[in-house]
């Protein structure tokens, strides 16, 4: 089975979760300025990835 991304708000912005055999694995939230992405920031602590 191959990883799953999936758009979500991540704390309270545009993201993704990313799930493996239906678990979150990982958590990418996005800021967005001017139409632009200018940051991504990533959480692959399966404690703090939200369920």
């Amino acid at each position: 089975m191959r990883p799953t991304p999936t758009a979500r708000a991540v704390n309270g912005t545009t993201g993704t979760v990313i799930t493996l055999h239906g678990r979150p694995l990982t958590a990418i939230a996005f800021t967005i300025v001017a139409n632009r992405m200018v940051a991504m920031d990533g959480i692959r602590d399966p404690v703090r990835v939200p369920c």
